[in-house]
């Protein structure tokens, strides 16, 4: 495995944040703070794009065109946030830290925020929209 990707194909963000602050990085003022506060505007605008799906499902036409928005909003987000965590956070951290204990998987992370589930709405909308 790369030297880049044996931290995030090994540990949870949230058991490797709580280790990594006990390791010595501050917190607060610093990239741990930004990528946490970056998976909060994450965890946001899903749940937004679930409201407006939910809503657009329901017969609210004006919802789909506001999703598209969202959704355009989040993939632009995601793909600033990989690059910080990918340009600055991992490579700071493999460079200081050779060990993570991680007490949750990968797959219970994703068990525990209904990835498959997401997925299959993906596709059903993807399928919806012709693309």
């Amino acid at each position: 495995m790369p030297k880049a990707s044996w931290l995030r194909a090994t540990t949870p963000w949230r058991s490797l944040s709580h280790g990594v602050v006990r390791g010595g990085f501050p917190y607060e003022g610093g990239p741990i703070q930004v990528i946490v506060c970056g998976h909060g505007v994450g965890r946001l605008l899903a749940r937004c794009m679930e409201e407006l799906y939910l809503a657009w499902r329901s017969g609210d036409e004006g919802a789909f065109a506001k999703l598209l928005d969202v959704a355009r909003l989040y993939a632009d987000h995601i793909a600033q946030h990989i690059e910080k965590e990918n340009g600055v956070l991992f490579p700071m951290l493999e460079a200081n830290i050779h060990e993570v204990e991680s007490g949750r998987s990968v797959e219970d992370a994703e068990r525990e925020n209904h990835h498959e589930e997401w997925l299959k709405t993906l596709e059903e909308a993807k399928r919806k929209l012709g693309a």
